[in-house]
């Protein structure tokens, strides 16, 4: 199923059913559409319900932040970077500019999401991460960025959000 206009901004997702030992499993596919371009490039295994339910709400609740907004793309990453995985464990964690669903984040793909106004500017990369120092490296040439209309985004999270299991073929 494909959720918003993939040469905007879509989540492209679907059941498959031969992924699903049993009727509570709903193992699927997930993917974005930012300006055509498949975000990740691979096929990873998502358990659908508990994802979608969850970027549907993250999707609603991008922040505003118009100074990292205006930031060059690698210093608003590596900015959005620290504040989600902070070094300093007493500080809070900004986990609302995360929009990375958890199949995604299993492997290294991160989502970063900031808004200014009606536009939000997404940022997008694959990590790699580095046991050593505990924390996800990338190349700053291979971060992407894409921006859209608010209103794109929630009209992807309001479909998510009212979809039945029906519509999805989930099963309980």
């Amino acid at each position: 199923m494909v959720i918003g206009d993939p040469y905007v901004i879509a989540v492209i997702f679907e059941n498959v059913k031969e992924w699903n030992g049993d009727k509570n499993y709903t193992n699927g596919i997930l993917a974005f559409s930012m300006d055509g371009i498949l975000f990740p490039g691979e096929t990873l295994n998502a358990t659908l319900r508990p994802e979608l339910k969850k970027l549907s709400t993250k999707l609603e609740a991008i922040p505003q932040n118009d100074e990292l907004y205006g930031l060059e793309k690698s210093t608003c990453f590596a900015k959005l970077y620290e504040m989600i995985y902070p070094l300093d464990w007493d500080e809070e964690e900004k986990t609302e500019y995360n929009i990375s669903p958890m199949t995604f984040l299993d492997v290294d793909y991160l989502i970063f999401a900031v808004g200014s106004g009606d536009k939000i500017r997404l940022l997008y990369t694959k990590a790699e991460y580095d046991f050593s120092k505990s924390r996800r490296k990338w190349n700053d040439s291979d971060i992407h960025e894409w921006v859209v209309e608010r209103e794109a985004l929630n009209k992807i999270a309001n479909r998510l959000k009212n979809l039945t299991e029906a519509d999805l073929g989930f099963c309980e």
